[in-house]
């Protein structure tokens, strides 16, 4: 439950709050801001896992997060009842499995035909990717508002964040213990860290990785916005 509140809460919540601290707030086209939903989904499923680190009970897998993504892909070429065969090999609950491929072919009014809703793609996409960036990224400038990895290496946009204000979720009070759980959550997912990163902000810190105990969790909020943009793959 807790790390479903800090994805949702303190991540989510937290981000759309501090971004009316913002210059650019209601005017995110003047500043010419991207979309941000890669940035925002994977920030919200990694700091998920924070409290399971911590825990110390089980590892921080983001395995829901890869059968989303998994799911999504193969949606374009399989059927309903096609890809909840095909899951099978990885989920053996047929409850568990019916709402992973229901989840990716939500709005499709023939089921049996290919295709679905490809967005449960970011949360994987962005998880890697700020993980890989992590040791050079500023994550209070990332919570500053709703702001993607790319406008944050903007100097235009990070000179002039406003931290003034500004709330921080708990599990980021303590940043060195924060950033030593997304070691261990990199490591666990055999996430590679990038060696250099030049064109964004300096980094906050760059702390040592830690080990953890064994088990599985899940990762990712249930609730999703089904208003998002439908991509194609």
């Amino acid at each position: 439950m807790i790390g479903v509140l800090d994805h949702e809460i303190g991540t989510h919540f937290l981000r759309k709050h501090n971004e009316k601290l913002q210059q650019w707030y209601k005017k995110r086209d003047k500043f010419d801001l991207k979309t941000c939903i890669a940035t925002e989904e994977g920030l919200a499923c990694t700091n998920q896992m924070v409290q399971t680190v911590k825990d110390g009970r089980c590892k921080p897998f983001l395995y829901r997060s890869a059968l989303n993504y998994y799911a999504a892909f193969m949606a374009k070429e399989m059927s309903f009842v096609d890809l909840f065969r095909d899951l099978e090999k990885y989920v053996d609950c047929p409850k568990d499995r019916w709402k992973f491929v229901l989840r990716v072919k939500r709005g499709l009014t023939d089921t049996s035909q290919k295709g679905g809703l490809y967005k449960d793609q970011v949360y994987l996409e962005g998880a890697v990717k700020i993980l890989s960036k992590r040791h050079y990224l500023n994550f209070k400038a990332l919570l500053c508002g709703k702001i993607s990895l790319q406008d944050l290496a903007r100097e235009d946009i990070f000179s002039i964040l406003k931290y003034e204000g500004q709330l921080l979720p708990p599990f980021m009070e303590d940043m060195d213990e924060y950033l030593r759980c997304l070691d261990v959550i990199a490591a666990t997912n055999h996430i590679e860290t990038e060696e250099t990163m030049e064109s964004l902000p300096p980094p906050v810190h760059i702390s040592q990785q830690s080990d953890d105990k064994v088990c599985e969790e899940s990762d990712g909020g249930e609730e999703i916005d089904d208003n998002k943009q439908r991509v194609s793959l």
